[in-house]
């Protein structure tokens, strides 16, 4: 059998979604994962290319490689971030995807708005597979916390350009004690902390075509989760005001006081949510959509 493998950038983020269904990839059908700085075995029948060219902004040897693979070779590009104009990443960002969009035989990406904003051209290879939470056991062993802390939580970076409401909550749980802010957590320590709080925040920022993990990971703990509500998020199933507690703007801080001034009204919601969420976006929801695209090339 030919080989498979998945290629990853060498600044490779460890302890992510990503990771460990890489590493489901691994167990159940044998792709091996390589740093992109190794050479791509002559034997090899199909890669998987993970983060190109977002994390490809000091050359593009790389891509260059990728897409003048053998035809014969089935290639699946795995996008992280598509907003290379938003950032300004690097001035050939675009230009990159858009060659490995022509040359892969399939789109896997969480990015949802933006592949179906910018890139309607090449839908007919795209499978859309959203963020969940993982890893599974670090969310599972929590049940509903029956005493939390009575505050919504809000974890994150706060650059005022690309998060300019997170930035204005950071400034508001300075004097006002119903929000907490953390910049950063460790990844194993982050569900603990979650479940610690009657309440987590999610603003997505500019990233509004994207969800984000949060969305998922917040109730999966059982903590209430007061989130920006977006088409993505309908479309995902989630239904204000059962599932989570919708805002628009700047109406999060009355929505928080409201919250943390009448817990007993929203203490069901938490458990609905939380039961709806490990229910339908777990990880395993997601590996079967990552399988199901991924049986045609195999």
């Amino acid at each position: 059998m030919s080989k498979r493998i998945i290629i990853v950038p060498d600044r490779y983020y460890k302890d992510t979604w990503y990771d460990w269904i890489f590493n489901k990839l691994y167990k159940d059908l044998n792709f091996k994962l390589c740093c992109w700085s190794e050479s791509i075995p002559s034997d090899v029948g199909i890669v998987i290319a993970f983060g190109f060219p977002h994390f490809n902004w000091r050359n593009d040897v790389i891509v260059n490689e990728l897409v003048n693979l053998d035809s014969s070779i089935r290639l699946v590009y795995w996008t992280t971030d598509l907003h290379c104009g938003l950032l300004k990443i690097h001035s050939r960002c675009k230009e990159d995807t858009i060659r490995m969009f022509d040359r892969c035989d399939l789109i896997i990406s969480s990015h949802d708005g933006r592949m179906k904003k910018e890139y309607v051209e090449y839908l007919d290879k795209y499978v859309y597979v959203p963020w969940c939470f993982a890893p599974h056991e670090r969310y599972m062993k929590f049940k509903i916390n029956e005493h939390p802390r009575m505050q919504c939580l809000q974890v994150g970076a706060s650059n005022s350009r690309v998060y300019p409401l997170r930035n204005k909550i950071k400034v508001y749980a300075r004097t006002h004690n119903q929000i907490h802010y953390v910049k950063r957590v460790s990844r194993e320590s982050y569900p603990g902390l979650l479940y610690q709080y009657f309440c987590g925040i999610v603003d997505i920022g500019h990233y509004n075509e994207v969800v984000q993990p949060k969305y998922f990971e917040i109730p999966a703990v059982g903590s209430l989760l007061l989130g920006r509500r977006t088409n993505l998020i309908d479309d995902l199933g989630f239904i204000p005001h059962k599932h989570y507690v919708p805002f628009a703007g700047d109406d999060v801080f009355a929505k928080a006081n409201e919250i943390l001034s009448n817990p007993d009204k929203y203490e069901g919601m938490r458990r609905t949510g939380m039961d709806f969420v490990r229910k339908n976006h777990n990880l395993d929801s997601r590996m079967k959509k990552v399988y199901d695209a991924l049986r045609g090339l195999l």
